[in-house]
């Protein structure tokens, strides 16, 4: 036999949510205006209920075990979820535009990342993250591969433009989703694009950063702002016992990018030193 269940959505804060998709039935179903939701025709047994918001990503859900021909009670609170905003800027001090920014992610026990990009002025924001701390990482790779790696894995390139100046050759993309089903289209787009390790490369030359900031409230919205570390130069001599100089292979290692955007201890140069003098530069260090 067969039962129903019905209940509320609320978010974290207790609020009814409405237009929420509520799945676990036989078909999908949807909140009221009053966040009131009804699923017919359920099984006897025990039901996992998921709930989610398109609008703001947030998701919940519930165990409940239904009794042929009667009906039950169950309560759906979605997870809280908050923003993190900021600017980007290199070791000078002036706005980075149009920079990638990215927070790396473990999906399926696979280093990824999730990333946006900045507008004009070097601003962005990463929206609607569970909460916890986060490690953010720029520049990661250029916008226009990262704009191509999208569209080829069918993710809608514009959701990583958190902060709006969109480029014009993006203005006429649509979706697959698009005409298959809207709302889940609509919800992919408010989320921040994620790639695997591996895929395009950043390029370091200018400079870069990391901010590290924790979320803790729901709906907050946090600042961390990335400045690029400052660079500079470094020289030596490479000498024998009796301190005269003599040539030899040098290698300088230090603080670079790993591939997700975490911090990496990595060989940044390697020359010989002057054979008649011992003497070595590195210079952008």
């Amino acid at each position: 036999g067969a039962g129903a269940v019905e209940g509320i959505v609320t978010n974290a804060q207790g609020a009814r949510v409405e237009g929420a998709v509520v799945a676990g039935g036989l078909e999908l179903v949807y909140t009221d205006s009053a966040g009131f939701f009804r699923v017919e025709n359920m099984p006897g047994g025990s039901h996992e209920l998921a709930a989610g918001d398109p609008d703001t990503l947030r998701r919940g859900s519930t165990l409940v075990t239904v009794v042929p021909g009667q009906t039950v009670n169950a309560a759906i609170t979605l997870g809280a979820r908050a923003s993190i905003a900021g600017q980007v800027r290199d070791a000078a001090g002036d706005p980075v535009p149009h920079v990638s920014v990215r927070i790396p992610t473990m999906r399926d026990d696979k280093p990824g990342y999730i990333y946006v990009i900045a507008d004009l002025e070097g601003n962005f924001e990463f929206r609607d993250l569970e909460l916890g701390s986060y490690l953010l990482q720029a520049p990661g790779p250029p916008a226009n591969e990262l704009d191509a790696v999208a569209q080829h894995a069918g993710t809608d390139p514009r959701s990583a433009y958190t902060r709006g100046d969109i480029p014009p050759e993006l203005d006429d993309y649509t979706s697959p989703l698009e005409t298959v089903n809207p709302i889940l289209a609509a919800s992919i787009a408010r989320s921040q694009p994620h790639l695997p390790e591996g895929g395009p490369k950043a390029f370091l030359d200018d400079g870069f950063g990391w901010a590290r900031v924790t979320l803790e409230t729901d709906s907050d919205i946090r600042v961390a702002d990335i400045h690029y570390l400052p660079m500079g130069s470094v020289s030596g001599r490479t000498t024998n016992g009796e301190e005269v100089g003599i040539g030899s292979r040098v290698r300088i290692s230090g603080l670079s990018v790993a591939n997700d955007g975490n911090p990496l201890t990595s060989t940044l140069g390697e020359q010989d030193s002057d054979a008649a003098t011992g003497e070595f530069f590195f210079d952008q260090i």
